[in-house]
C-alpha cells in the first residue's frame, strides 16, 4: 500500500518533488493531493463557474499531469505547471465545443438547403420546369453546369467538385448564389400565369 502524505509537501520544494517524481511514479498521488483543491478552486472559479464541469475539467488536468510531470525541467514551478495544464486543456474542450456547434450548424443549413432545392422536384407544369432550365442554362459558363448538375443530376458537392474540377466550398458558394436569384424569379413565374 502506498503512504501517501500531503503534509509533508511544500510550495518551495518543487526541484525536490519533481526530481524524486522522475525516480518513483506513484510520488505523484502525494503531489496531486496536496495541489488538488488550488486546482479545482482554479477551475471553478476562474474558468467553468459550474461544479460538475469543473471537476471534469480538474480530471482531465490531473489525468495529463499525470503524464507531464515525470518530463518537466527541474527547475519548474509545479503549480504554474498545473494552472497552464489546466487552462490549455480548458481551452481545448472550448475548440472541442466550438467545432461540434459549427458542425450541427452546417448540418441544420445542409438539411435546409436541401429541403429547399427540393420545390423544384415538386414542379408538376412542364412548362415552368422548362422556365427553370432556361434559367440555369443562362447562368454565366462557370455556374451553369454546376447548378445543372446539382438541381437536375442531384449530384453532390463533392460529385460536383470532382467533375467539375473546382473545390467543394467554390461549389456551394455558387448554388447558394444561384438561389437567392432562381427562387423569386421562378415564384414571379408562377404568380405571373
Amino acid at each position: 500500500m502506498i503512504n501517501h502524505q500531503p503534509t509533508n509537501l511544500s510550495d518551495d520544494d518543487d526541484s525536490f518533488h519533481l526530481t524524486k517524481l522522475k525516480v518513483d511514479q506513484e510520488y505523484f498521488w502525494s503531489i496531486w493531493i496536496f495541489y488538488k483543491r488550488k486546482i479545482f478552486n482554479y477551475c471553478l472559479y476562474r474558468l467553468r463557474l459550474n461544479y460538475h464541469d469543473a471537476e471534469d475539467l480538474c480530471s482531465e488536468t490531473m489525468l495529463k499531469a499525470y503524464s507531464s510531470l515525470p518530463k518537466a525541467n527541474i527547475k519548474t514551478n509545479i503549480v504554474a505547471l498545473l494552472y497552464r495544464i489546466c487552462k490549455c486543456s480548458y481551452f481545448d474542450s472550448l475548440r472541442r465545443i466550438n467545432l461540434h456547434q459549427r458542425y450541427e450548424r452546417e448540418v441544420e443549413v445542409d438539411l435546409v438547403e436541401v429541403s429547399i432545392s427540393n420545390y423544384l422536384h415538386e414542379i408538376r407544369d412542364v412548362e415552368a420546369l422548362q422556365y427553370v432550365k432556361k434559367i440555369v442554362i443562362a447562368l454565366p459558363e462557370k455556374v451553369s453546369p454546376i447548378c445543372w448538375a446539382y438541381f437536375f443530376e442531384e449530384k453532390s458537392y463533392r460529385e460536383i467538385s470532382i467533375q467539375l474540377g473546382c473545390s467543394e466550398a467554390y461549389a456551394r458558394k455558387q448554388i447558394y448564389k444561384v438561389r437567392q436569384v432562381l427562387a423569386p424569379a421562378y415564384h414571379r413565374y408562377i404568380n405571373d400565369f
